[in-house]
């Protein structure tokens, strides 16, 4: 979470507190947040996550530094199936000592995918040229108007998703547009239209969500924001030293066409 800490989260401080953990937090003197504040993925960690992994209870089934490398049913291979619903886990995980196995009853993989992000391909793979150009392309929420302004000032950036991490990077980058009109904010999006990915606008339940979508609209509407539909990319190639330009080739409804960015 620290690695989108700057990113504020939809969501209130009073959708975010588990019913238990509030119980333990507070037993030991904790205060909540103000519960309609939005906190951003920092403050979950530093006033929240924290916390909570200092309560005794917590601390001490908490194995830090591990990587679980995998799950089977424990004494069953893979092709048996006789008690196999009634049999536990057997979890393997590797830290600083070594690997090691625990029996469990049950597990929740609440790995997330942050760390494993969707390639460009509309095929689920990387386009040719994506790899070897990942010093370009930048996957998640980058923190463009923090650490990583320098990157994107002045310059043309092309934003590929269709979620709403896709418009707080887009807002972010008109941000730097009002101090640089050359900075260039371009938005590709598999699918024809935008009316769903704006999503409710003021009858969104989460209001927050809601005024993000309002916001990148009129970003369109006062043509700030360059949208291309029905987009799928082809593939990366370079133009000229490092850091310097590139081709993206695409398909944009049935025509192929390239762009070129810096």
């Amino acid at each position: 979470m620290l690695s989108w800490g700057q990113v504020r989260v939809f969501s209130p401080w009073k959708y975010n507190i588990d019913n238990a953990a509030r119980t333990l937090l507070e037993r030991d003197g904790w205060k909540a947040p103000a519960p309609d504040y939005l906190p951003n993925g920092r403050e979950i960690v530093e006033d929240y996550l924290l916390p909570l992994a200092s309560v005794p209870e917590i601390a001490s089934g908490l194995k830090l530094g591990a990587t679980v490398m995998a799950i089977a049913r424990h004494g069953l291979d893979k092709v048996s199936s006789a008690k196999r619903d009634n049999t536990p886990f057997v979890v393997r995980y590797a830290d600083a000592e070594g690997e090691h196995d625990v029996v469990v009853q049950a597990f929740i993989d609440a790995s997330g995918t942050w760390s494993q992000p969707n390639p460009i391909g509309l095929n689920g793979l990387p386009v040719p040229g994506e790899v070897t150009s990942s010093d370009l392309v930048s996957y998640g929420i980058p923190d463009v108007i923090g650490s990583r302004r320098a990157d994107y000032l002045g310059k043309r950036t092309l934003v590929i998703s269709s979620g709403h991490s896709a418009i707080n990077v887009a807002l972010a980058l008109m941000e730097l547009q009002a101090s640089d009109p050359n900075t260039e904010v371009l938005w590709a999006l598999r699918q024809h239209g935008v009316e769903r990915l704006l999503g409710g606008g003021l009858n969104d339940q989460l209001p927050e969500r809601g005024a993000l979508g309002l916001a990148a609209k009129k970003a369109m509407d006062d043509g700030r924001l360059q949208m291309l539909t029905s987009f799928a990319a082809q593939s990366i190639a370079r133009r000229g030293p490092p850091r310097g330009r590139f081709r993206l080739s695409m398909v944009r409804r049935g025509t192929s066409r390239s762009i070129a960015w810096w």
